[in-house]
């Protein structure tokens, strides 16, 4: 009777064990913007993002709780450990200070968009002195070292560039000549130009503004180690195996 007692306690301490690694769940950012993220008629998420969100916490055993906010907001909120999880960051000295990262997530190329019967000469970020004209930018977003240094050092070129919460706010300025062009990920601007009426009139520059790779972003305050830990080796797993990977390759 005893060792049936004691396989009884064991078996049950295996089931609640199991229980508390599969119950994990995770506040991710996200926003109404295609093809990274939209809605469907009964509120389910779809996208680019999202798949790559679910590749990686599906691996983990963790659920994800998506919550919207606009870009420059999402990374306060994570850096007070009200989200804790992002995607499409590139890694900067400020982001290490509150941010854990794990990735690569995918490459990510900065594309100018501009009216298709636009034909201004580009071929460096001074160029854009010559436009005499205003530029459209995402607020709180990174278009690389080169770029940040010179809006931080060249009040002249730091002057070019107008703020917008998101790209749809910069696809109607541009539309109205508020703008000669904005900045946006090839990937989204590729899909939208394909799919959306907004688009049918823009065009991508030749020019492009910065290429590197973006990684999966977590809340310092917020995820611990230990499960910091779990997430990476569900990442290495899911990128051995060529998940991300298949992913990308639909929406190229």
């Amino acid at each position: 009777m005893k060792f049936v007692y004691r396989l009884v306690c064991m078996l049950v301490l295996m089931a609640l064990t199991s229980q508390a690694f599969s119950e994990c769940g995770l506040r991710v950012r996200v926003a109404n913007s295609i093809p990274q993220y939209s809605q469907d008629i009964n509120g389910n998420w779809k996208g680019l993002g999202i798949e790559l969100i679910e590749v990686l916490l599906n691996e983990a055993d963790c659920q994800p709780d998506y919550m919207v906010y606009p870009w420059k907001r999402s990374l306060t909120q994570l850096r007070e450990g009200k989200v804790d999880m992002m995607v499409n960051l590139s890694i900067t000295s400020e982001r290490k200070e509150y941010l854990w990262f794990i990735g690569p997530q995918r490459d990510e190329t900065i594309v100018l968009v501009v009216n298709k019967n636009s034909d201004f000469k580009i071929d460096s970020l001074d160029d854009f002195k010559a436009l005499n004209n205003k530029i459209g930018v995402e607020n709180g977003a990174f278009y690389g070292e080169e770029f940040d240094n010179k809006y931080k050092t060249d009040p002249a070129f730091a002057n070019l560039f107008v703020q917008a919460v998101n790209t749809d706010m910069l696809i109607n300025m541009l539309k109205v000549n508020r703008i000669v062009g904005f900045f946006e990920d090839r990937y989204s601007s590729a899909y939208k130009i394909k799919t959306l009426a907004q688009y049918k009139d823009v065009k991508t520059h030749s020019y492009l503004v910065n290429q590197g790779l973006v990684y999966f972003g977590f809340s310092k305050k917020s995820v611990s180690p230990k499960l910091l830990a779990r997430l990476q080796k569900a990442y290495d797993k899911a990128s051995a195996a060529g998940r991300f990977e298949a992913v990308i390759e639909r929406y190229r």
